[in-house]
């Protein structure tokens, strides 16, 4: 059957061939007991039945990997989100914390200024003179 393409996106694909694009795409539907029926027709072959099951199993075990793998993938960008959001949250305090600590200093140097401007200065009415 042929297929004629059609745009996806920025991807090409044919049309009744879109599971590459489905978030759940249609596996192959051989089961075991349609496995173990035909083993046991007079018409099947052991080798027949063994390239079914293995041709059946390595593709079970493609798709499972798949599987897998978009499950982590979805699960590390998940992570990488969360992390990116702690450490902003991480920013945000500490960018608080510098500027209330730079209010304090402005503070305690403005004390200190005058504290040092009164011991600068003599006493009132002891500046040597006598009265």
């Amino acid at each position: 059957m042929a297929h004629a393409p059609s745009s996806f996106g920025n991807a090409t694909a044919f049309e009744g061939d879109s599971s590459i694009f489905d978030s759940s795409p249609s596996y192959s539907t051989t089961s075991m007991t349609d496995l173990v029926s035909a083993a046991l027709s007079p018409k099947t072959s052991i080798n027949d039945f063994s390239s079914k099951l293995v041709s059946s199993s390595a593709s079970r075990s493609r798709v499972e990997k798949r599987k897998a793998n978009t499950l982590a993938a979805r699960r590390y960008r998940q992570n990488r989100l969360n992390m990116i959001s702690e450490l902003e949250s991480a920013l945000k305090e500490t960018q608080q914390e510098r500027d209330a600590l730079k209010v304090q200093l402005a503070r305690l140097q403005g004390e200190n200024q005058i504290l040092k401007d009164l011991v600068g200065k003599p006493p009132r009415g002891q500046d040597g003179e006598e009265s």
